[in-house]
């Protein structure tokens, strides 16, 4: 009777010894971006190492949610480290959890906003100024080591208004995202017509001048001014005072639509030349639709320098 007894009383001390007792708060103030079971519930201290356990993503900064008993003991019935433990629960049924917040001022924002710009983009220009295109309000954010990332822009050349996203990082989680809407103003040098000028013309000194102009507003490419040494031509007629754009712009040995070629067939020592007049745009190298000059329907030839095409014999 008395080894029962004593097997009893061992038992129920282990019982005892493996219950751990969670009484749940009505509200919890958090800080990171992942709650932990002691910040919901007042526990034993000898059950410290099971104190950090993670139940789940903390709410926005500012904002609140409910979590019951039953939340709590699912998620922690998933946990290796509570398996097997008796939990025995008290206090309330369930649990605001708020995340503390403080205000993330507009100015920072935007203060990102004009470092990623000038980082990322400043070098393309000769002058480049950023300004928020309207006010940025503050931003309740958690308290603690944050981060801010500007989403990366998609263009190459910056409008003259750009939408920039910012997420705002704790713990390298985004806890929020914001957009700050700036207005840009940037110089480049371009290449600028001084008179009217027609479609295949050249271009050199006295046809172009070099000049610092807005460039915000130019929906693509200016031609780099060093085009002036490369001898382009115009792939179609340009006005005064218009900025020249790389899309305008022809290597000097290029074949535009509308030029007179030579058409050349046959061997070296048994060429035959004809005129001809292109059919489209070609660089040295490529093949082009050309009609002969004589008449005859178009054939195909391949550009082999300046103003001259060769037959494409197969």
């Amino acid at each position: 009777m008395r080894f029962w007894a004593g097997l009893l009383f061992l038992l129920a001390v282990n019982a005892t010894a493996a219950e751990i007792v969670l009484e749940l708060r009505k509200e919890a103030s958090v800080r990171g971006p992942m709650v932990t079971i002691e910040e919901l519930v007042v526990m034993d201290a000898s059950h410290a190492a099971l104190a950090a356990t993670p139940v789940g993503r903390a709410p926005l900064a500012g904002q609140s949610a409910l979590r019951s008993r039953q939340e709590l003991a699912d998620v922690l019935a998933r946990q290796p480290g509570w398996r097997g433990k008796q939990v025995e629960w008290r206090g309330a049924e369930a649990v605001r959890v708020r995340t503390e917040a403080v205000a993330l001022p507009g100015e920072r924002l935007v203060a990102e906003a004009e470092r990623y710009l000038r980082e990322h983009f400043g070098s393309r220009y000769a002058r480049l100024e950023a300004a928020p295109a309207a006010e940025v309000p503050e931003v309740a954010v958690p308290v603690g080591d944050l981060a801010l990332q500007v989403r990366p822009l998609p263009n190459a050349r910056l409008p003259g208004r750009v939408a920039l996203w910012i997420d705002v990082l704790a713990g390298g989680a985004v806890q929020r995202s914001i957009v700050v809407p700036m207005r840009i103003s940037a110089w480049q040098e371009v290449l600028v017509a001084r008179g009217p000028l027609a479609e295949g013309a050249g271009i050199g000194q006295g046809e172009v001048e070099v000049k610092l102009e807005r460039v915000e507003a130019i929906g693509d490419e200016p031609a780099e001014p060093d085009a002036l040494q490369r001898n382009g031509r115009l792939r179609h007629a340009v006005s005064a005072g218009q900025v020249l754009l790389r899309k305008d712009l022809a290597p000097a040995n290029a074949v535009l639509r509308g030029d007179r070629v030579r058409l050349v067939a046959g061997r070296p020592g048994m060429q035959v030349e004809v005129g001809a007049v292109a059919e489209a745009d070609a660089l040295v190298g490529q093949t082009i639709a050309v009609r002969p000059a004589n008449g005859g329907g178009v054939v195909m030839a391949r550009v082999t320098g300046l103003g001259e095409v060769r037959l494409d014999e197969r």
